[in-house]
């Protein structure tokens, strides 16, 4: 299990969401082109993420 927190930042990068447009078959057949509105973008800020498994080991963290 991965658990992901952090502060959700959306960006407006055209160039960025024309480089992911282009290179996944799967966001090209949904959004068309890139300046769709619908079409969003995020990172995540200040990201701590957590995995755990179910080997009995306890969860390793990591701040990004």
């Amino acid at each position: 299990m991965v658990r992901l927190s952090g502060k959700v930042v959306f960006s407006k990068d055209l160039g960025l969401k024309a480089r992911i447009h282009d290179a996944s078959p799967i966001v090209k057949s949904i959004y068309q082109t890139p300046d769709n509105p619908a079409f969003e973008i995020f990172y995540l800020e200040g990201t701590v993420a957590t995995i755990a498994d179910f080997s009995g080991n306890p969860p390793q963290t990591f701040r990004l």
